[in-house]
């Protein structure tokens, strides 16, 4: 009777040097991917956390009963009650305690609404824009505000819409130039 050895089979060095190679290259496609989606959910999360603060100011405005009225500095990259020296408002009719918020993306453009007053801008370069919430909730100044990432790839917008005070967020479309604002992105 012939015996049979075992066989020792197992992977050679050659196989092994093979795969590890081609699990190297995948996990290098995937950081990279990986890092770019995580920059532009960074920015549509900070343009969602921007649109929410909008929107309890101007749900303060409606339970107050008062006109809030915010100035975005693109400078400085917040948003925050008027300065009383730069409001036409009086004292007894502005909303009182609203908080500053300071955006973690970059303003990269404030743009007033065509059809609001030109005084929806502060300044002439356009580093400031005035929104106001009256206490119906309805804007006299609206106005657009575009939000860029870090790497500068993507850019998202949100748009106040006078005099109704909608608020809706969208995404640059690079070829047109525009904003899209038909769906959540």
């Amino acid at each position: 009777m012939n015996k049979t050895l075992p066989t020792n089979a197992g992977f050679s060095l050659v196989e092994l040097t093979i795969v590890i190679a081609i699990v190297g290259i995948l996990s290098g496609l995937s950081i990279v991917t990986f890092s770019q989606q995580l920059k532009k959910e960074r920015l549509k999360a900070d343009t969602r956390e921007a649109m929410s603060w909008i929107k309890a100011t101007q749900g303060k405005a409606i339970q107050q009963n008062k006109i809030c009225e915010i100035t975005i500095n693109k400078q400085l990259n917040t948003a925050s009650q008027t300065q009383e020296a730069e409001s036409n408002i009086a004292a007894v009719d502005r909303c009182a305690d609203i908080s500053t918020y300071t955006l973690d993306s970059t303003i990269h453009s404030l743009t007033p609404d065509p059809y609001s007053s030109s005084s929806c801008l502060i300044g002439t370069d356009s580093n400031a824009l005035r929104i106001t919430f009256t206490a119906r909730g309805t804007l006299p100044c609206g106005g657009e505000i575009r939000l860029i990432s870090e790497d500068s790839k993507t850019t998202r917008c949100i748009n106040l819409i006078a005099p109704l005070g909608v608020i809706r967020e969208g995404l640059l479309n690079q070829g047109t130039g525009s904003c899209d604002y038909t769906s959540a992105h």
